[in-house]
């Protein structure tokens, strides 16, 4: 029998009214005869910049968007979209209302969101491609998982901005945890979705803007592994996974999961599980024959 539950309805769960309320989310180029006029946001919007650049000008201040970033526009806000007549451009729009909004978004009203890392800015994109998937979809409660998404973005756009606006203050003990935390979760992050590559402590810190010794020494201080092992374990992980398909070689799995040397993977496997290649797709396979 199906259970057709909303976030109001569903067992234990009241949140629609605590949710953004999704009113629209584009992506492609923006319109420019209507955007190219001095026009008020009718709804909040995010706005994130796929590729080329957009200049968005508010009776306070100027925001300059290149690829990857992102500014928030409030409701009732007069504004200007700019962009070029003569090259391409494309754009997430998201339009929304939240009664939640004025205190969540007080972090994310300025223009450094433009001005993130290059790891924040792959993030935030992968959560509004995400969301933008959830909108256009037609799964069950897509609507409901669109406007739990919109709610992530916002908060992590917040999360990374206090990094960014509190990166020239003297700081607390507990922004000091707090940007510690947020660091390791990014790096966390950042290994999980670029583990095929040739990942270095160096690119990771280039990423987060910091040095690799501070990167360093905050995930090995926060753990009990260093960075290093964590790349290691999520590559063992998703190796697994992909021995259990017949249709790959050993060498396909060690690329995939980026290793270059097919036989320093196995080494790795080895002394990560205790147990060959050769022999884990073997066990594997005779228990999914069971």
């Amino acid at each position: 029998m199906q259970n057709n539950w909303t976030l109001d309805t569903a067992p234990g769960c009241a949140l629609s009214e605590k949710l953004p309320e999704v009113l629209g989310i584009s992506c492609g180029p923006f319109d420019y005869i209507w955007a190219e006029k001095a026009h008020v946001a009718f709804s909040s919007e995010l706005v994130h910049v796929l590729h080329g650049w957009i200049n968005i000008e508010m009776p306070d201040r100027t925001v300059n968007c290149l690829e990857g970033d992102t500014v928030y526009i409030p409701k009732g806000m007069m504004h200007r979209d700019i962009m070029p007549l003569e090259e391409s451009h494309e754009i997430y729009q998201v339009q929304f209302a939240w009664d939640g909004e004025d205190a969540a978004c007080d972090l994310i009203s300025g223009s450094h969101l433009a001005g993130f890392s290059q790891a924040y800015k792959h993030l935030i994109r992968t959560e509004f491609s995400t969301m933008y998937q959830w909108f256009i979809g037609n799964q069950p409660y897509h609507a409901e998982v669109t406007r739990l998404h919109l709610l992530q973005t916002i908060y992590k756009l917040c999360s990374i901005s206090s990094l960014v606006n509190f990166s020239d203050q003297a700081p607390s003990e507990d922004l000091m945890k707090s940007r510690r935390l947020q660091i390791m979760m990014y790096a966390r992050e950042y290994i999980k979705e670029n583990f095929q590559t040739n990942i270095t402590l160096e690119k990771i810190a280039s990423e987060l803007n910091i040095s690799t010794y501070y990167l360093s020494r905050i995930f090995s201080s926060e753990n009990s592994f260093t960075l290093s092992s964590y790349l290691t374990s999520v590559r063992m992980e998703n190796a697994a996974k992909l021995l259990v398909n017949p249709g790959l070689n050993i060498s396909d799995v060690s690329q995939k999961v980026g290793f270059n040397d097919p036989h320093y993977f196995s080494k790795i496997f080895k002394i990560h599980y205790r147990i060959s290649p050769k022999t884990f797709r073997s066990n594997m396979l005779k228990t999914t024959q069971i």
